[in-house]
């Protein structure tokens, strides 16, 4: 017989299936769909799919050879740090699978994974192709001790949640409210990884762009942050949601609603001494400075404190967006390039369906 833990045939929920530690899995259920929004933001992230080589990266090295090093420096630890936090989140499922007992949920969760795989390849092409010796430049990426330090207060959440799940998957942790805590502060941690920390450096990696250097990065690049804004954001969000209005997910927030606070709180600092360092050493870039990178990274906060009914204890939060420019890398459908000038990220695939059969039409020639 098969074991229970790799199929469950006596399993009698999936009309009514958990997000988080409900019956063991059986049949891949898309007949009851108890979470439209999730299934809806897998079907999504399927049209967003694209491929780490189809931008034409030879321009790079020459951008690199021959720009001013300020930002060549701010260039190269943006990516790096891009490069190391994507590498992480593309463990999504290994981390929190065993504890994910909803079909919806493992799909987007898995595609996603997947995606940050593709997100990580990027960063890693990236960096193939711009230095003739790339092994020099990925030891100077993990020396980098403030890129480490950064990743550092989410890390120990996803790491705490990969403990607990991988113990409840060999029998070694009760199902219980502690260990669904470790699956809800997860999420809490990659919505606060997605929304703050990425747009963050996307912020850095674009002004450098919006100069008209390194423009297949930015290309490259726009189609990450589009991943990630559109549906990994939404999807961290639509799983909160979901779960909040759970028992479990209520008492989640309530027992760990300090916790959330000081995690907000920390992030933030850890972004703010981060954006020091970028700009410390003499380091500088056209159109952007300590002062306004922090703003812009607090009011990408402020969505993120405001979702959870949480204020900063240490910041004031930009009622307006500080960094206009932002919004045509953040929107793709504000630029239309010429597929003829330069590689062009604006396209879904799978957006299209045939719901004609059957159907006759007039048509007069």
């Amino acid at each position: 017989m098969i074991n229970k833990k790799v199929f469950n045939t006596e399993k009698n929920d999936y009309e009514t299936p958990s997000l988080f530690l409900g019956e063991d899995v059986g049949l891949f259920d898309t007949v009851n769909k108890r979470y439209p929004d999730i299934w809806k933001i897998y079907k999504t992230v399927k049209s967003l799919d694209w491929d780490e080589s189809e931008f034409d990266y030879s321009s790079v090295a020459r951008d690199f050879k021959t720009c001013d090093p300020s930002t060549y420096e701010m260039m190269i630890k943006t990516l790096a740090w891009q490069w190391e936090a994507d590498s992480a989140a593309s463990r999504i499922s290994p981390i929190i699978g065993p504890m994910v007992t909803s079909s919806e949920l493992w799909a987007a969760w898995s595609r996603i994974t997947e995606q940050e795989c593709l997100h990580s390849a990027t960063y890693s092409e990236i960096v193939r192709n711009s230095f003739s010796n790339p092994k020099v430049i990925i030891d100077e990426i993990l020396s980098v001790k403030q890129s480490l330090d950064r990743m550092d207060v989410v890390s120990q959440v996803m790491a705490g949640a990969h403990k607990a799940s991988h113990e409840y998957a060999l029998g070694l942790r009760e199902n219980n409210q502690e260990t669904y805590d470790h699956a809800f502060m997860f999420t809490v941690a990659m919505l606060c990884l997605e929304r703050i920390q990425f747009m963050a450096s996307f912020a850095v990696t674009f002004c450098i762009c919006d100069t008209g250097l390194f423009q297949p990065i930015g290309k490259a690049v726009q189609k990450i942050a589009q991943d990630e804004l559109e549906t990994h954001v939404e999807l961290d969000k639509a799983v909160l949601r979901n779960e909040m209005k759970t028992p479990r997910g209520k008492l989640a927030f309530e027992r760990n609603r300090e916790v959330i606070q000081n995690l907000l709180d920390e992030v933030a600092s850890t972004e703010m001494r981060w954006i020091s360092y970028l700009f410390s050493e003499g380091r500088e870039l056209v159109g952007l400075n300590e002062e306004v990178l922090g703003k812009w990274m607090l009011f990408c906060a402020k969505d993120v404190y405001h979702f959870f009914g949480m204020k900063s204890n240490d910041y004031t939060f930009p009622k307006t967006n500080p960094l206009k420019f932002m919004e045509g890398w953040l929107d793709m459908s504000k630029t239309q390039p010429s597929p003829q000038e330069q590689d062009i990220g604006q396209y879904k695939v799978g957006i299209m369906v045939n719901d004609d059969e059957g159907s006759d039409y007039d048509v007069d020639f």
